[in-house]
């Protein structure tokens, strides 16, 4: 039996397809649009995906472990945002920004590499860290140019 929720989230809740969410990530890789159609503004896109805390506020080194290289991204509008190449745990380009759900879904953007990645996953704990660097190694060295 369906129902509406009682208490409505904008950070839980979410639900959708692996389809549909890849499909989301390459909106977002294509800087607002799918299927040649304009969702978002290409200024929209990139106003959620630029750094919006500078040097100011530093982010946590390991803020429970749950966010893939915290140390070296920031944050921009609803994403964590790579602002560099060079220093990170994980591969990536500068640009790059990603987000995950609590119990292990992840995805990232790569407008550079032109890549798009989603990981759909339960794996809580300190698994879900484990996994979402593993994703990616894998993703990265697939690469061939």
């Amino acid at each position: 039996m369906m129902s509406s929720p009682r208490n409505d989230s904008g950070g839980a809740g979410g639900l959708s397809t692996g389809r549909d969410y890849l499909r989301f990530a390459q909106m977002l890789a294509n800087g607002g649009v799918l299927d040649g159609q304009r969702v978002l503004s290409r200024t929209t896109v990139r106003l959620m995906t630029s750094d919006h805390l500078g040097s100011r506020i530093l982010p946590a080194p390991t803020p429970g472990g749950a966010i893939i290289g915290a140390a070296s991204y920031t944050f921009g509008l609803g994403f964590a945002v790579r602002p560099s190449d060079g220093l990170a745990p994980v591969p990536g380009s500068a640009g790059d920004f990603y987000w995950g759900g609590y119990a292990g879904t992840f995805f990232w953007v790569d407008p550079k590499e032109q890549l798009a990645a989603v990981f759909m996953v339960q794996s809580a704990g300190a698994l879900r860290l484990y996994h979402r660097n593993l994703y990616r190694q894998l993703v990265y060295q697939a690469i061939v140019d």
